[in-house]
């Protein structure tokens, strides 16, 4: 009788067993989906582009294969909403209603590519918050703020410099790449100096509008170094051309952050010296 019995179970804890290496699988191949999904979206924010050959500034999205690409990332919204609602409509936004993003800011686009390209923002977030490193990234920082209920001294500081800033020049606010600034001035300097650091470089050592809403001094920038690449490294301008790529989605940030994480620490306190 006992024999009999092992012999019913085996095959039960055999099918248990494939069950859940099947479950595990699928679950892997799950991931690896959304993974894709994210770096999918995530090249089609790169398609983001400057054109100011006539007059401001405009940006633009150029998406090779035409209307395959957008079609394709309103397939990936239509799905993403079915477990996250809070992504934006695109129908709605294309009537010119705004959406509300998570931070609670409204956001309008008058061009559809536009629309396009803040959707592919939204579902690359999407996508990162489905994977496991995320969860794990969301745990570790919870158990983080419980055992230091207080932000660390570095971070209490800088937030403390730019809220500083945002009071002394409401009209140009934050900008991006300003916490970069600040945090390097903090490892030598205290608050007080990292603040006047930060108003000496946005307001004296660049124009008034290089750090505006418009970043419209930085764009100007990146037209000169644009003639610097093509009379200097031609073959390399070539060949950025050949496959339509625009330089300033990868050198705009380095520009606002004075290089700060583009070339090594040597260099940029040696340029700053002889810069300023």
């Amino acid at each position: 009788m006992l024999g009999k019995l092992q012999t019913t179970e085996s095959p039960v804890k055999g099918n248990l067993l494939k069950e859940s290496n099947i479950s595990r699988q699928l679950r892997h191949l799950e991931s690896e989906i959304d993974q894709l999904k994210r770096d999918y979206v995530f090249l089609m924010q790169s398609s983001l582009r400057i054109n100011n050959s006539d007059g401001p500034e405009v940006m633009e999205v150029y998406l090779y294969g035409g209307n395959r690409h957008k079609e394709r990332v309103l397939l990936l919204l239509e799905e993403a909403r079915k477990i996250n609602p809070t992504l934006p409509v695109y129908e709605n936004m294309s009537r010119g209603l705004y959406h509300v993003d998570g931070l609670g800011f409204r956001r309008n686009f008058a061009e559809e590519s536009l629309i396009v390209h803040y959707i592919c923002r939204q579902l690359h977030q999407h996508y990162s918050a489905l994977g496991p490193q995320y969860e794990q990234h969301q745990q570790q920082w919870k158990r983080y703020l419980r055992q230091n209920p207080t932000l660390p001294p570095t971070v209490r500081k800088m937030q403390e410099v730019l809220q500083a800033f945002c009071v002394h020049n409401p009209a140009l606010g934050y900008c991006q790449g300003m916490n970069f600034l600040v945090g390097m001035c903090l490892l030598f300097l205290e608050p007080e100096d990292a603040f006047w650091c930060l108003v000496a470089v946005t307001e004296r050592y660049f124009t008034a509008n290089y750090f505006d809403q418009n970043l419209i001094g930085a764009q100007a920038d990146q037209e000169v170094l644009k003639d610097l690449l093509r009379e200097k490294m031609p073959l390399l301008w070539q060949h950025f051309a050949q496959l339509d790529i625009e330089l300033c989605t990868v050198t705009l940030n380095w520009f606002l952050a004075i290089f700060f994480d583009c070339v090594p620490f040597e260099v940029r306190t040696f340029s700053i010296q002889i810069g300023f």
